[in-house]
């Protein structure tokens, strides 16, 4: 959902074309490593673009290949006690 909405942000319009030419760049590793909506978003209003982000889930690095599909591996996270627990990886 985070990708999705700095992706329109970064893209500046909310349309298919426009976010799929925004979309892998705001989780390219060559941005500045952000973990929250917050901290990315800062950089877009501080004049920034999309590929000055490197947007990193809360289940770890994400990442897309060409066809938009993620590409290595998800954490698998469970909420315990009001905290998350890793479980477990999906790689692709």
């Amino acid at each position: 959902m985070i990708t999705a909405a700095l992706s329109i942000w970064a893209a500046d319009e909310f349309t298919g074309a426009a976010l799929q030419e925004v979309v892998r760049d705001v989780t390219r590793p060559e941005g500045e490593q952000v973990t929250s909506f917050e901290a990315a978003s800062q950089i877009l209003a501080d004049g920034g673009g999309a590929t000055d982000i490197d947007y990193q889930g809360v289940s770890g690095p994400i990442d897309l290949d060409e066809n938009g599909d993620p590409k290595g591996f998800l954490q698998i996270l469970e909420v315990q006690d009001h905290d998350y627990v890793g479980t477990g990886f999906i790689e692709s």
